[in-house]
């Protein structure tokens, strides 16, 4: 898998801004507590501050690695051009 990341600070919020070969470009964003000082709730609160600036939908939400949005995507590939074979066979 090639990936490019570039990593930026804003005060304690860590972006993450990904291009993935084959996969497009990925954002993650992390609201980090160093001392322990920050009220969970807060730190999402942050993150979703970002995640509305962003124009982010919950649809656009990944669960899965890349490795694993890659195999699923040549899985789906796979059964397109299987798909495609028998209804060439069938002509």
């Amino acid at each position: 898998m090639e990936k490019q990341r570039k990593i930026y600070f804003l005060d304690h919020i860590k972006f993450h801004f990904d291009q993935v070969k084959n996969l497009g470009t990925f954002i993650e964003v992390e609201a980090i507590d160093t001392d322990g000082s920050k009220d969970p709730k807060q730190l999402e609160t942050e993150c979703q501050y970002y995640f509305d600036l962003f124009e982010l939908a919950k649809k656009d939400l990944v669960t899965h690695s890349y490795s694993d949005l890659l195999i699923e995507m040549n899985e789906d590939i796979e059964h397109s051009d299987s798909a495609k074979a028998k209804i060439k066979e069938s002509k």
